[in-house]
């Protein structure tokens, strides 16, 4: 349906769309419908268990959001990591990564705080369709009731990263890391359970 505007002011008519009109609508419904069925997957994705070389650029902040849940033999936990990385030159992010941690057993039960990373990645070579990059970081004691590492004992981390980036496929990235806990880093007893 149009307007037509060529009457005078404070006076609008309606018509009906013209056969020519709403096959060109219909046409560019249909292109579009199969341009999204075919358009290639988006260079967006969660990094799950792997890390990329892409960093934020100067200026630049993304947020992420991770959340896992693993459950055995009557034990459940479950994660919330949100991730902010603030790009601060153009291969260059610092990176903050906190995290609520729940446990549950039989009987037992903790939720807090985990430990907090503290991270910077650093891209530093790249040559399509490769590159290469750092991330390496602190785990602090940020946690409560025993979820991480004990206060006052920091862990350190580290990840080398190579990204192979051209189409197709999609990028495709290849992780090699190294973590290490603190060395007096025991299991403490979480509290028990309240009853619901």
């Amino acid at each position: 349906m149009t307007i037509d505007t060529r009457l005078s002011p404070g006076s609008v008519r309606l018509r009906a769309p013209s056969d020519t009109e709403s096959e060109g609508c219909a046409l560019s419904i249909r292109l579009l419908v199969l341009s999204l069925a075919v358009s290639p997957a988006a260079f967006a994705a969660h990094p799950l268990q792997t890390e990329d070389t892409g960093t934020q650029g100067a200026g630049n902040v993304e947020i992420e959001n991770g959340l896992a849940r693993a459950r055995q033999d009557g034990t459940q936990l479950t994660t919330f990591q949100p991730q902010v990385s603030v790009g601060l030159a153009t291969a260059l992010d610092a990176i903050v990564q906190p995290s609520l941690v729940r446990w549950r057993a039989p009987g037992q039960c903790a939720s807090g705080w985990g430990d907090t990373n503290l991270d910077a990645k650093w891209r530093f070579w790249g040559r399509d369709p490769w590159s290469l990059a750092l991330r390496a970081g602190l785990q602090a004691p940020t946690s409560q009731h025993g979820l991480g590492v004990p206060r006052g004992q920091w862990g350190e981390h580290a990840v080398l990263v190579a990204t192979w980036d051209a189409a197709p496929p999609p990028c495709t990235p290849i992780s090699a890391s190294r973590t290490r806990r603190p060395r007096r880093a025991r299991a403490r007893r979480p509290r028990a359970c309240r009853p619901r």
